[in-house]
């Protein structure tokens, strides 16, 4: 879990912005992020529309860098594994 955002500076906090993290309840979250019900089907990686999915260690993740939040690789999911942060 991470920290509540008030002990984050304001920079980071910008930082956060950029790469499509948002906060709920005062703690930082990714807008989307992939369960452990993904099974590596690939169908995600192959719906983004800006390549912001890869293969991780044991299923696939999302660069929160590039991801646009645009929902594609959650409507896409075949066991929906996607859920919003």
């Amino acid at each position: 879990m991470i920290p509540p955002f008030e002990k984050f500076s304001i920079a980071f906090l910008k930082s956060c912005v950029r790469m499509n993290v948002h906060s709920k309840g005062g703690v930082l979250i990714m807008a989307y992020v992939i369960g452990d019900a993904c099974i590596s089907c690939g169908s995600c990686a192959d719906s983004c529309p800006v390549g912001a999915i890869s293969q991780g260690d044991d299923h696939y993740v999302i660069d929160a860098g590039a991801c646009l939040d645009c929902g594609s690789c959650a409507g896409n999911c075949p066991v929906g594994a996607i859920s919003q942060g």
